[in-house]
């Protein structure tokens, strides 16, 4: 999946998460901040990236905090459809002038 849905519902869920820079993941994923983001196919990074979440409990939990603050800015439905509409109401008004 290139959004990475599971990385939004972790977010959502508190969790900092550990994943590579392919797909929108950038979009989810502050590095370093709600989560980690390592090179593909880069196992020893991906290992340590995890075992320094497993290792330190406060890192952990700060960072999925901000994960979950992120969700909540960048997913908010309210925000979402308020974009939306003004997409919709800029295209009408667009339409209107060339009719």
């Amino acid at each position: 999946e290139p959004f990475g849905r599971v990385l939004a519902e972790a977010g959502a869920a508190g969790l900092p998460v550990v994943s590579t820079h392919s797909g929108a993941k950038g979009e989810i994923i502050d590095d370093g901040v709600t989560g980690i983001l390592v090179r593909q196919g880069d196992i020893e990074q991906m290992t340590d990236a995890c075992v320094s979440l497993l290792d330190n409990a406060d890192r952990r939990a700060a960072m999925g905090r901000k994960a979950r603050r992120r969700v909540e800015e960048f997913f908010d439905v309210r925000r979402t459809a308020n974009e939306l509409l003004s997409l919709f109401e800029g295209i009408a008004a667009a339409h209107a002038r060339t009719i």
